[in-house]
């Protein structure tokens, strides 16, 4: 047995206290079990098969698949499967927000018909982190137990903790692969000449050397998915409050949709209202469910405006096989959706077989 598995051995039989009490082990016991195999601990660290709280060593889900221990995979995933579908409640009847364990704990109660084991929520709270696509931020005490967390929209697509972990885990490889690829190329530092100058958002001088360039490695294996958003209700703003306000509105828009592709794809201002996301490695289920994100996030974003967005998405080579035809069918599909009466997605239609 290596070192590094023989540490993730001592780490199994020491953590196991954790699980059962959802409370982190000391770093003194845990070191002092280690001995000199303690420097392992900052790569386990790194490859998310532990975490470091404050006070002790916890495992990260990665961590628990390792375990040799069916019955402790069940309990922590079920425990992390129940808190995710009660943040997901609170998300559908509150929106935004900071929730408390307390509010948390309320919501598993009323799900679960019963009683919140005081270990089902510590836990649950604890490995939830472990998806940070459907989590903005959170607040943990002294000894790393979380007290507030904060849910994003994304939240909403959740199902089961089978797929979930399962996408999160395919994420982390492919953003493994990406940062792999990274190291090898020059840091490429952005020209001003490629920014949008009102809201910073690349333009379309940048989006059309990154469409070539994409759609130079697109495949079937790796596709290259389009998404179009056109906002409804702008003009009328832009003449009935004026140009000053409608800048506002461009600019919450154009941050809120920046943020939603963070760390997914690229965003770009197409012109005027318009804007185009590209998406490399991402089918067109992949990219209408977050286009649908966008959508409902910007309604929700600018309730203080009468605005909605029209998205149309497009992928090479699920809906077309010309690579040349990318843009127009995202377009059309976008002038399908304002056509339709607005505030939706429509994906453009496959090719025929």
């Amino acid at each position: 047995m290596d070192l590094e598995h023989e540490v993730v051995a001592a780490i199994r039989r020491i953590t196991d206290r954790f699980i059962r009490l959802g409370k982190p082990t000391p770093v003194h016991e845990i070191k002092s079990k280690l001995g000199a195999k303690r420097r392992v601990l900052d790569r386990l660290i790194q490859e998310r098969v532990i975490q470091y709280t404050g006070e002790g060593y916890v495992p990260c889900l990665r961590g628990v698949t390792e375990f040799e221990d069916p019955s402790l995979q069940k309990l922590c995933f079920g425990w992390t499967e129940t808190v995710l579908k009660a943040l997901k409640s609170i998300y559908e009847h509150e929106g935004d927000k900071d929730c408390t364990s307390e509010e948390v704990a309320d919501t598993v109660t009323r799900i679960m018909e019963i009683p919140t084991a005081p270990e089902v929520l510590r836990v649950g709270l604890l490995f939830v982190k472990e998806f940070p696509d459907y989590f903005g931020s959170w607040v943990t005490d002294g000894v790393g137990a979380v007290k507030s967390i904060r849910v994003t929209d994304a939240i909403l697509d959740f199902d089961t903790f089978a797929s979930a972990w399962q996408k999160e885990l395919d994420r982390r490889n492919s953003l493994a692969e990406h940062t792999t690829l990274a190291a090898r190329v020059p840091t490429r530092v952005d020209d001003p000449a490629d920014l949008d100058s009102v809201l910073g958002l690349y333009n379309r001088r940048r989006f059309d050397r990154d469409l070539r360039e994409l759609l130079s490695r697109a495949t079937a294996d790796v596709p290259l998915g389009m998404i179009m958003i056109d906002l409804d209700g702008f003009k009328q703003i832009n003449d009935v409050r004026g140009h000053s306000e409608g800048d506002e509105v461009l600019k919450l828009v154009a941050s809120y949709v920046k943020t939603s592709c963070s760390g997914k794809g690229s965003c770009y201002r197409w012109g005027g209202d318009e804007f185009v996301i590209l998406l490399a490695n991402y089918s067109v289920g992949e990219a209408t469910a977050l286009g649908e994100r966008i959508r409902s996030g910007i309604e929700r974003a600018a309730s203080r405006w009468p605005l909605t967005a029209s998205v149309g998405v497009a992928c090479f080579p699920d809906t077309t096989e010309k690579q040349e035809q990318l843009l127009e069918d995202a377009d059309l599909a976008m002038y399908a959706a304002k056509k339709a009466g607005g505030n939706r997605v429509r994906a453009a239609d496959p090719p025929p077989v």
